[in-house]
C-alpha cells in the first residue's frame, strides 16, 4: 500500500507499525496492526535494528543509596508529577562529547526537563532537575524522582537539591537496566531517531538538534504508553477533563528564542559548561537578568512563573541562533548515504521494533 510507504518516509522511518496503523486510523483508514506490520514486511519496511547497549553509570559505593520506590511499576500514574524517572547519556561531537541529562515524568513520558554538559557529573544532573522542576511552576513537593545508582545522582549537589524541593529519590540496582527501564527506553529512541542519523561537527549543532528533537518529542511523536497520542497533548487532556483545574493564560511577552524552541541557559562550573533547555510552554519569571521566556502558542498545564532556589541557579538566557551549518548525515565510506543503496532508494534497516 503506497499510502504505508509514505508515512513510513514521512517520519524519517522511525514509525513502525503500530504508530502508521494510529496514522491510518487518523486518516479514516479501517485496518489492524497486523495487517500494517505485514504490509510493511513485504515492502521491507523495518523502523528500529537491534543495537548492542553500553551503559555509563558509575555508581559511587560510599554513597548513601535510597530505596527503591517503583520496584518496576512503570505503569502512568492516576496524574501528573506523581513520579519522574531520569538518566544520563552521551552525545558525540568532533568537538569532544557532550552529555545529556533528562528527566520523564511517567504520566505521559513527557521531557519535563533536560540539559547539556561538557561534564558527566551530580551538577548536569541538577540543572535538568531544576529546569524540570522551573516547567512545573516551582512546585513539585512530594514528586518521587527515580534513577539509576550513577554518582550523579548520589553526589551531594543533587541530594541537597531534591531536598530542597521535596523531591524523594528512588533508585534501582547497579547494572539492572531494568530497574530504570522507561528512561533507558528513552535514551534508546534518541539514539535511533537522531544520533545514529547524524554526525555533529560541533557542539552547538548537537545542542540545536537535541532542542529540536526535544520538541518533537513532546508535541508531537505518538507514545504508545500516551494513549498513541504526543504526551503534551495526554497532559492536556488531563487537565481538560471534568472536575480538574481550568488551564493558565499565558502571559504576555515575546517567544524566547524567536521561532518557539527551546531557552538556553548556560553556566560554567569548573571550566565545564553546562547548558540547561527548558522544554517549550515552559515560563520562566524575571529574576536575576531572566528575562520571560515563553513560546508561542497555546497554554499548557503545570506552567508557573520561576521563582526562588531555580531562578537563582539558572542565571543567563542564552539566545540559540541558527548553526553554521547543518549537521552531516551518517555515510559509509564509498556506499553514499547509509539508508540507501547503490541505485539511491530507500534501504531500510532489517528488524521492526514495534516499542512506545
Amino acid at each position: 500500500m503506497k499510502v504505508i510507504r509514505e508515512l513510513f518516509y514521512r517520519h524519517d522511518g522511525t514509525y513502525g507499525s503500530p504508530r502508521i496503523t494510529l496514522d491510518l486510523w487518523e486518516m479514516g483508514w479501517k485496518v489492524s496492526k497486523n495487517t500494517v506490520a505485514k504490509i510493511m514486511a513485504e515492502q521491507g519496511l523495518a523502523a528500529r535494528p537491534k543495537r548492542r547497549r553500553r551503559g555509563l553509570t558509575k555508581a559511587d559505593q560510599k554513597a548513601r543509596k535510597p530505596p527503591d520506590l517503583v520496584g518496576r511499576r512503570f505503569a502512568a500514574p492516576p496524574a501528573p508529577d506523581r513520579v519522574w524517572v531520569g538518566d544520563l547519556t552521551e552525545i558525540p561531537t568532533d568537538e569532544g562529547k557532550l552529555y545529556l541529562a533528562t528527566i520523564l515524568d511517567l504520566y505521559a513520558r513527557r521531557a519535563v526537563g533536560w540539559a547539556l554538559g561538557t561534564c558527566h557529573d551530580d551538577d548536569l544532573a541538577k540543572a535538568a532537575l531544576q529546569v524540570a522542576i522551573a516547567t512545573r511552576g516551582g512546585h513539585v513537593d512530594g514528586v518521587v524522582f527515580h534513577s539509576d545508582q550513577g554518582g550523579e545522582y548520589t553526589g551531594q549537589t543533587f541530594v541537597n537539591a531534591c531536598g530542597d524541593h521535596g523531591v524523594r529519590q528512588s533508585m534501582g540496582r547497579v547494572g539492572s537496566a531494568l530497574d530504570n527501564a522507561v528512561a533507558e527506553s528513552f535514551n534508546s529512541t534518541l539514539q535511533f531517531e537522531l544520533l545514529s542519523k547524524y554526525h555533529f561537527r560541533t557542539r552547538r549543532q548537537a545542542r540545536d538538534a537535541v532542542a529540536r528533537f526535544m520538541d518533537r518529542y513532546n508535541h508531537i511523536r505518538r507514545h504508545t504508553s500516551a494513549g498513541g497520542i504526543a504526551p503534551i497533548a495526554r497532559e492536556t487532556q488531563f487537565h481538560t477533563r471534568p472536575g480538574q483545574a481550568a488551564l493558565p493564560r499565558r502571559p504576555p511577552g515575546r517567544p524566547h528564542n524567536g521561532d518557539g524552541s527551546a531557552a538556553t541557559i548556560t553556566r560554567k562550573k569548573n571550566n565545564h559548561t553546562i547548558e540547561a533547555a527548558t522544554p517549550p510552554q515552559a515560563f520562566l519569571g524575571t529574576s536575576r537578568g531572566l528575562g520571560a521566556a515563553h513560546c508561542a502558542g497555546p497554554p499548557l498545564p503545570g506552567q508557573g512563573p520561576l521563582r526562588g532556589r531555580c531562578a537563582a541557579a539558572l542565571r543567563a538566557v542564552l539566545d540559540r541562533g541558527a548553526s553554521t551549518a547543518p549537521p552531516d548525515r551518517k555515510t559509509r565510506a564509498g556506499k553514499g548515504p547509509a539508508r540507501h543503496n547503490r541505485r539511491g532508494t530507500p534501504n531500510p534497516p532489517t528488524s521492526n521494533n514495534r516499542r512506545g
